[in-house]
């Protein structure tokens, strides 16, 4: 029986030093582009394809804010026709108008904008006590939680191309 407890107690350590060193390598190739001679636009290039590569995602993007709205800054993965119809957040009127709250901000749609703005509720699971967004199923997440519940009307793109596990991270 020690043996066995011994045997996984290793086992649980070296997998730790595995994430550990895995962690390590990740942040050493960001510090690498961060101190480096780039450019914002090439810095943050590097930074999405160092991500994509290390983590094995299908896709990833930064969005970052122009105007009153929240177009992707860059990507990679997606293909271009998808970025082109999530491009925008603001929600617009049939006129091309951006509808706003109470208070003349801009309403900001789906997930992307719910992180955003901080319309995140930490009695969800699919939203972290940091701000986030994450589901592993988002088919699931869609057929078991309303609108009310995920605080916006969700465009389900992301779900209609197949991506079933989608997080965003407030940076």
């Amino acid at each position: 029986m020690k043996s066995q407890s011994l045997r996984k107690q290793i086992e649980i350590s070296n997998c730790k030093l595995k994430e550990m060193e895995y962690r390590q390598r990740i942040l050493i190739a960001l510090m690498k582009i961060l101190n480096g001679p780039l450019v914002l636009n090439d810095a943050i290039k590097s930074i999405l394809t160092v991500i994509k590569q290390e983590t094995g995602l299908e896709a990833i993007g930064i969005r970052l804010c122009k105007g009153e709205d929240f177009p992707y800054y860059e990507t990679k993965g997606f293909p271009e026709y998808f970025v082109k119809m999530e491009n925008n957040l603001c929600s617009r009127d049939d006129a091309g108008n951006i509808l706003r709250d109470k208070q003349g901000n801009p309403i900001l749609e789906c997930m992307c904008g719910n992180v955003i703005c901080g319309r995140t509720d930490t009695r969800y699971p699919f939203f972290t006590s940091g701000g986030s967004f994450w589901s592993n199923c988002t088919t699931k997440l869609l057929a078991s939680t309303t609108d009310a519940e995920r605080q916006t009307r969700t465009r389900n793109r992301c779900n209609g191309e197949g991506y079933e596990s989608v997080a965003l991270i407030q940076l």
